[in-house]
């Protein structure tokens, strides 16, 4: 997704050059809009990691450990696969404790989705 917004944003200095009309004025703007891009992503994927950091009980100052080169490899298979903690935490109640799992075995192969407990 990024990727499309990025070449639209450089597709009109692309055109512009082609004329031979091209001004910094387009650089500086794509310039801009994609620093605005870049920031928006970063704070974003930030607050995620530190969303399952807390999920898994760590702290959230954790996400720097990321930094670190081989660790962060390890840091980042653990947040990508272990189940966080069940039920609360000293950061806050499970979200998914109303849920249940429902689960079947059609054509042999067992499909497990969650929904909303049936109570």
């Amino acid at each position: 997704m990024i990727v499309l917004v990025v070449g639209l944003i450089a597709l009109p200095e692309v055109m512009l050059r082609k004329q031979g009309e091209y001004s910094g004025a387009a650089t500086v703007i794509r310039n801009l809009l994609l620093i605005v891009i870049f920031l928006a992503g970063t704070v974003s994927e930030i607050c995620v990691s530190v969303r399952r950091l807390r999920d898994l009980g760590r702290p959230g100052s954790h996400y720097f450990l990321l930094m670190i080169p081989f660790y962060n490899s390890y840091l980042g298979l653990i947040m990508m696969f272990r189940k966080g903690t069940d039920g609360p935490n000293e950061y806050g109640e499970d979200p998914l404790a109303g849920k249940v799992r429902h689960c079947d075995a059609a054509g042999g192969r067992r499909r497990c989705v969650l929904g909303p407990s049936i109570d």
